[in-house]
């Protein structure tokens, strides 16, 4: 008879009903056997700590750019300075992960061996670091940094030895970057307030020596003029300023693309390819030796499938599963940006050139009222504006200097930049791969899966005719009468013995081993010792637990 297949749901489930046994045998050991698969499974381990970066009050108040000229380094390099292999191995050498390795010589230098493996060591651990922010703004800077190892007890102490070996040099650095920005400014200070003394001590010498002049009177012409003068060479400063900023940002428009081509990591498709190829083959393989009768693995044929599979495997191994390919073109926001600036920047500098012609202009009317100017106004003149830019920039470096002053006093004391790890991660940590919900749903999958092949299977290779439907399409002939089965008094008491004596005992079997088994895996996970323990005692382990 062939098989009828269902067309309905109704059919399926009676399909399901008939072979429910067969389906709970089938899917129960599937389940067992992948849960106790996955204690092979290699164990990885992540541990993360958050660490915050934080700008207190007083550095909120001072609001220069000299700290954050001093914090913008630290803040903005820290995913570089956690992986660098500088910090990596240093971490390396505080935990001492190669002491007990004999690659070292008589005056505790590394042999070229050991700089190898520890060159290795720093590539494997930067693989396994990830710094990812939770949080950015400009007074806090919260970020995640996580290591993955197959060392359970490893992963939090590289941690922690990368955190607080960053915030170390971390805040030296923003220690020395505002002790060095202190001197800088010290000695400007100097040297200016050195140069006003200098020329202030001319200045008086001019007066003593020429009693009763006044050339800066406000009511005189030559103090307009100077007025205007000095507004003029601030003009043409702002000008010339602006005029080589657009410039610069005109060439740089004219060389920046107006798309970029992003960046994307994707699977490799020649190991995709590659793989798949493997896979199919070890299947075609599989059905030929297994089909009735079929060849031994010394047949030539099985060689062939053989090498085909190991070369693929190689082959496997040896490419790379993931490649950096050219993603999407995206706009180039920051072309963008600088084309608007250049259009605000044009507006200003066509403002700047409509004030100065009006100053030249009403310089050009003074200059022809002027009746004479002798050369001992021109030089005072000269000294007053020497002695106005000398003033200037000693306030404009004070003001620095205190504000670095300010900085470091609030660094001293802690209410600066602070870089604190609000969160450290455990000793005991729990795998990040596998993990039992991975697990569960795996066994889960595949245990539907192989009790439904079952339960097909079983289907097909029925020959028997299930209603009179199925006779008739069958057979092709007509149905007189249909007489159902026949059983006897032996059979009845083996179906009773099989129904309520022998499935519920194999059932209840499979599912306290099921149950056992999801316990290992668990216990597998979150305390290693304790399920290692069991695999070395079971029967002690397991008289402990029944005796108590």
């Amino acid at each position: 008879m062939a098989w009828n297949k269902p067309t309905n749901l109704r059919e399926w489930l009676d399909i399901f009903l008939r072979h429910r046994k067969k389906f709970l045998f089938v899917s129960i050991p599937v389940a067992m056997v992948v849960i106790i698969g996955s204690h092979y499974v290699e164990r990885k381990y992540t541990a993360s700590a958050i660490m915050e970066v934080r700008n207190h009050l007083a550095i909120q108040q001072i609001g220069d750019q000299v700290t954050a000229r001093a914090t913008k380094p630290m803040r903005r390099l820290l995913h570089h300075d956690i992986v660098s292999r500088k910090a990596i191995e240093q971490v390396i050498d505080d935990l001492e992960l190669l002491r007990d390795m004999p690659i070292y010589h008589a005056d505790g230098e590394l042999t070229a061996k050991g700089q190898m493996i520890k060159s290795d060591m720093v590539d494997k651990m930067r693989k396994g670091i990830a710094v990812s922010y939770i949080a950015r703004t400009s007074e806090l800077d919260r970020a995640r940094i996580s290591y993955t190892d197959l060392d359970r007890e490893l992963a939090p102490r590289i941690v922690n030895k990368l955190v607080d070996n960053y915030i170390q040099d971390a805040n030296a650095l923003f220690d020395k970057k505002l002790i060095s920005t202190k001197s800088f400014f010290e000695a400007q200070v100097a040297r200016h307030r050195q140069n006003l003394q200098t020329e202030e001590a001319k200045l008086m010498r001019f007066r003593a020596a020429n009693p009763g002049l006044e050339p800066d009177d406000p009511l005189s012409v030559d103090a307009k003029l100077v007025t205007l003068q000095a507004k003029l060479d601030r003009l043409n400063s702002d000008i010339n300023v602006l005029t080589e900023e657009r410039r610069a940002l005109q060439g740089w428009l004219k060389s920046a693309p107006e798309m970029i081509i992003s960046k994307e990591e994707r699977t490799n498709p020649e190991w995709e390819a590659t793989r798949q190829r493997l896979n199919a083959l070890e299947i075609e393989y599989y059905n030929f030796r297994n089909r009735p009768g079929g060849p031994t693995e010394a047949h030539p044929e099985s060689q062939k499938y053989i090498k085909m599979i190991r070369d693929l495997k190689v082959k496997v191994k040896e490419l790379p599963q993931r490649i950096v390919a050219d993603g999407e073109a995206i706009v180039n926001e920051a072309r963008i940006v600088a084309a608007k600036e250049l259009e605000t920047m044009s507006g200003r500098l066509a403002g700047h050139e409509s004030q100065r012609a009006e100053v030249k202009r009403q310089y050009s009317v003074y200059e022809v009222r002027k009746s004479n100017f002798v050369e001992l106004r021109n030089k005072y003149l000269n000294m007053k504006r020497t002695i106005s830019e000398h003033e200037s920039q000693h306030e404009f470096y004070a003001n620095k200097l205190r504000a670095t002053q300010i900085a470091l006093s609030a660094a001293v004391g802690n209410r600066s930049v602070t870089l604190t790890v609000i969160d450290r991660p455990r000793e005991h940590i729990k795998p990040s791969h596998p993990t039992l919900s991975k697990i569960l749903i795996m066994s889960l999958v595949l245990g539907i899966g192989f009790g439904g092949g079952a339960i097909v299977l079983s289907e097909m290779l029925d020959r028997s005719f299930h209603n009179v439907q199925h006779a008739v399409d069958d057979l092709k002939l007509p149905v007189l009468g249909a007489v159902n089965e026949i059983i006897t008094q032996p059979m009845i008491f083996r179906r009773k013995l099989f129904a309520w004596g022998v499935y519920p005992t194999i059932g209840a079997m499979l599912v306290m081993v099921l149950v056992v088994s999801i316990i290992l895996a668990h216990l597998s996970l979150v305390d290693p010792s304790m399920y290692e323990e069991i695999m070395r005692q079971p029967g002690r382990m397991l008289s402990s637990f029944i005796l108590g």
